[in-house]
């Protein structure tokens, strides 16, 4: 019966969060170490453009660091939904009542109307706070690559790499007499191909006895973007009878009315560095590049929700600025190193992002003691959410392993789960 069918379409919707949270990340060390443009790193150079001058001990002899295979992870983040399985369950009683209830004849409308409000106030809910974002990226083996030109006295940085998000939401809708609704998921998705190109030297140095001792470091880079959007409508009812997972709702909306797009991104920044300490300041898209989203113009399901949702949407990369700073022993064994994003932005999905970032790093000398991070970061804008890193590197930092805990839950089945987890592999030449 349609009554079935949609509690079971719902009960799919709710629960994917609980059988879809398999950590898949972004950045490898620098998911614990943050946006700091560090020499611990090689991926802090796809942070801070000046970054990559800092990487390069030339001044020892070095010419060439690159990540031998510097990023493969993910991350995934859930809404506030809670405990809404056993909800679920609890309705599907109640239905199977209304079954037996109608095969005898003793139905009666207030028994409808009671599960109808019901019903209602759950979907209310999960239009609300239903949601979860699943985001992943793999880097291109060797990038990314610094190289010292020597007669340039710079660096030059070359990148590329791979990345996946989606985002997926409820849009609800009332139920109707005969218990069926037209509430459908949402689904944002983006594949981009990225491929980075940067130059960063000194231009000033300071010298004497004076605290303020230390060189000034800039750096340019120049993104191209391709990237493959979409975004789809699929309502909950057709769900259930189609018998649809929410993984095949994502793959299938992440192959279907995609739109894709060129872009290039232009980034600067600025390293103040020093012996003990450093600043540095980043502005990210300076020239704000635009993507455009396939279109659901075309689409019935959609336009039901035309009123909260866009048909026809164009993404743009807002220009971003970012602080960042540290403290650290003169060989660098010990950093304590923070970022902050000063505007906030949208993600590839829609999704705020204004980031602050505080970690602490143990890089021994022998390379057989283990490199430690730990790190604390919060979203200061849309989901607020916040989290703990934690890394470890072997061999001097060649070989890290990090994760991302969210300091958030969320209640499903009875049991507390963090509402955000990642976790990062990266293998690169240390420094």
């Amino acid at each position: 019966m349609k009554k079935q069918l949609l509690a079971l379409a719902v009960a799919s919707v709710v629960t994917a969060p609980a059988f879809a949270a398999m950590p898949v990340g972004t950045y490898g060390a620098a998911t614990t170490l943050g946006q700091t443009a560090s020499p611990v790193t090689i991926n802090s150079v796809r942070f801070n453009p000046a970054a990559g001058y800092l990487v390069v001990d030339h001044e020892d002899g070095e010419k060439v660091r690159l990540g031998y295979w510097s990023q493969f992870g993910g991350s995934i983040e859930f809404g506030e939904a809670n405990n809404f399985q056993d909800k679920i369950e609890d309705l599907q009683d109640r239905l199977d009542e209304l079954n037996t209830k109608e095969e005898n004849n003793t139905l009666t409308p207030s028994d409808i109307t009671a599960v109808q409000n019901d019903f209602n106030d759950l979907l209310l809910d999960f239009g609300e706070s239903g949601s979860m974002k699943l985001s992943g990226a793999v880097s291109v083996p060797g990038m990314p690559l610094a190289i010292y030109i020597k007669p340039l006295e710079g660096v030059v940085t070359l990148d590329a790499a791979f990345s996946s998000i989606a985002g997926i939401s409820f849009l609800d809708s009332p139920v109707e007499n005969d218990l069926s609704t037209a509430s459908a998921l949402y689904i944002k998705g983006a594949n981009i191909l990225q491929f980075g190109a940067g130059f960063s030297r000194s231009v000033f140095e300071l010298k004497g006895r004076s605290p303020l001792n230390g060189e000034l470091v800039l750096g340019i880079r120049g993104n191209l973007y391709s990237a493959s959007l979409t975004k789809q409508v699929s309502l909950v009812d057709r769900t259930g009878i189609d018998d649809k997972s929410v993984g095949d709702l994502i793959s299938d909306g992440l192959d279907a009315n995609s739109k894709d797009t060129t872009a290039l991104g232009v980034d600067i920044g600025a390293v103040w560095q020093s012996d003990y300490y450093q600043i540095g300041v980043t502005g990210k898209n300076l020239n704000s590049p635009e993507f455009e989203y396939g279109s659901l113009s075309g689409n019935n399901e959609a336009t039901e929700f035309s009123d909260e949702i866009d048909l026809d949407e164009t993404h743009i990369m807002d220009p971003q600025f970012t602080v960042d700073g540290a403290f650290f022993t003169k060989t660098k064994a010990l950093m304590v190193s923070g970022s902050f994003d000063l505007t906030e932005v949208n993600d590839m999905v829609g999704d705020q992002q204004q980031n602050l970032h505080i970690s602490a790093t143990y890089f021994p000398q022998n390379p057989f003691v283990p490199v430690a991070r730990f790190g604390y970061q919060k979203n200061l804008a849309g989901s607020e959410l916040s989290a703990l890193n934690f890394g470890l590197g072997l061999f001097r930092g060649v070989a890290n392993l990090d994760f991302t805990y969210g300091l958030e839950s969320v209640q499903v089945d009875g049991s507390s789960m963090p509402r955000q987890l990642g976790m990062h592999f990266s293998f690169e030449e240390s420094f």
